[in-house]
């Protein structure tokens, strides 16, 4: 039977350990001072992955078109065995092109599907691929889809939308979007890292949307240049997006 313990004991043990701390100015500043990096710290988050990702690549020696072929694939599909089979019933005219062999031999080699097996075998997470540059993904997104089908209603389902500097309005859809993906569009999941968190039946999750939605990437257009927003310090409002969506026209 555990032994109960009253306020003034506690009080009176903890009154002798922080006798042995020293919080100083200098650090009380620190902490404050940084107040956005704590939300995320000790988390991977998609700063720390595309260093590793453009690490992989550059080791790997691919070229300016493979590296971008890449991050196609998986803006098409985020499935490293569908892409690799996919591309290996590609023309042998695409087979032929320069960058095809650099993006097989990076999809066979270079990556895995989730987190927990690329820490395991000491690849890089594809699953993350769009993540570590949403512009990149949107446009791609917006390049694929079909006129009629591009619209804000429809992007806001595009899971790194929300990582996107947006306005408060913008977020909002953005969570919805999100939270709908997870909670209806997702069925199911061999993702061992859900798995392992007791989480069999991919839904949305808060501490997981908090993450990404802190993030404040720019658009890039088809030149590969940043789309800045009307005003950069509240983000992306309706207006700046639907032009976007109509640059591709």
């Amino acid at each position: 039977m555990a032994t109960l313990v009253s306020y003034t004991e506690v009080s009176a043990e903890i009154v002798k350990v922080v006798q042995n701390f020293r919080l100083s100015d200098e650090l009380t500043e620190f902490i404050r001072k940084n107040a956005d990096l704590w939300p995320n710290f000790g988390k991977k988050n998609s700063h720390l992955y595309r260093e590793l990702l453009m690490k992989t690549m550059l080791e790997a020696g691919m070229s300016m078109e493979a590296k971008v072929m890449v991050y196609f694939f998986m803006a098409v599909i985020k499935n490293v065995e569908r892409v690799k089979k996919a591309m290996d019933s590609m023309p042998e005219e695409v087979k032929g092109k320069q960058w095809f062999s650099q993006v097989r031999d990076f999809y066979g080699t270079k990556v895995v599907q989730y987190v927990t097996q690329a820490d395991r075998q000491r690849k890089f997470p594809a699953v993350n691929i769009p993540a570590t540059n949403p512009g990149l993904d949107i446009m791609f997104y917006c390049m694929m889809i079909k006129k009629e089908e591009r619209t804000l209603e429809n992007l806001k389902f595009r899971i790194t939308f929300c990582q996107l500097n947006l306005n408060d309005e913008l977020q909002g859809l953005a969570k919805e979007g999100y939270r709908k993906f997870w909670d209806e569009t997702v069925r199911g999941s061999n993702n061992p890292d859900a798995i392992s968190l007791n989480l069999p039946t991919p839904r949305m999750r808060e501490e997981f949307y908090i993450n990404p939605a802190s993030d404040k990437y720019p658009l890039l257009d088809k030149a590969l240049k940043v789309v800045n927003p009307t005003s950069n310090e509240s983000g992306y409002n309706r207006d700046d997006i639907k032009k976007y969506l109509a640059s591709f026209d």
